[in-house]
């Protein structure tokens, strides 16, 4: 809920941001946070290096040895919960679509509006509302069979996915309120 609530407020700052100050301000206002991030994290104690350097040493010979016999065991342990396995494989999935449908809103949102910036703040947005939502509704319902919730979700997913590209032949003004309606229900 924590990550989907910086989803609803990232957009709502930075666009705010955006349209009081500029994209080119935008940008430089990010770059100087993370150059504070760096800066603060300068002033978190340091450990004697000596000794930090040892151990790194030892925890690099143990890392290669363990390795093959954790993932053996990681590999057996998913191999007797079945449940676990497809739910790894359903979420490995969905989550390479997710970035691929990303990086591409973008591209589509840019061949259709002059100005894409707000269109792609409000689905944002609105995706992480739903998410965050969807949260915390299903915390408090017992889920019988988590396949069967990972499927509705995935095939919501894809079909408001769907719906964003057969949509791109209405105006922009349906497309403006009707993307971030699609995103929350993806969400």
């Amino acid at each position: 809920m924590i990550d989907n609530g910086a989803k609803i407020i990232g957009p709502v700052l930075s666009g705010m941001v955006v349209a009081t100050l500029g994209v080119q301000l935008a940008f430089y206002i990010d770059a100087f946070t993370f150059v504070l991030s760096a800066l603060l994290l300068l002033g978190v104690p340091k450990q004697n290096r000596n000794a930090v350097l040892k151990v790194n040493a030892q925890k690099k010979l143990n890392i290669f040895s363990n390795l093959l016999v954790e993932l053996k065991e990681g590999f057996i342990f998913l191999k007797s919960i079945p449940v676990i396995l497809i739910s790894l494989l359903i979420s490995t999935l969905l989550l390479l679509v997710l970035q691929i449908a990303d990086t591409q809103f973008m591209v589509l949102l840019r061949g259709i509006f002059q100005d894409p910036v707000a269109v792609a703040g409000y689905s944002m947005a609105a995706s992480g509302v739903g998410m965050f939502i969807a949260s915390a509704i299903f915390t408090k319902q017992h889920i019988k069979s988590t396949l069967n919730y990972m499927f509705f979700g995935a095939f919501g997913l894809g079909i408001s996915l769907i719906a964003v590209a057969v949509m791109v032949h209405l105006s922009t003004t349906v497309l403006a309120i009707v993307y971030p309606m699609l995103f929350f229900l993806a969400g």
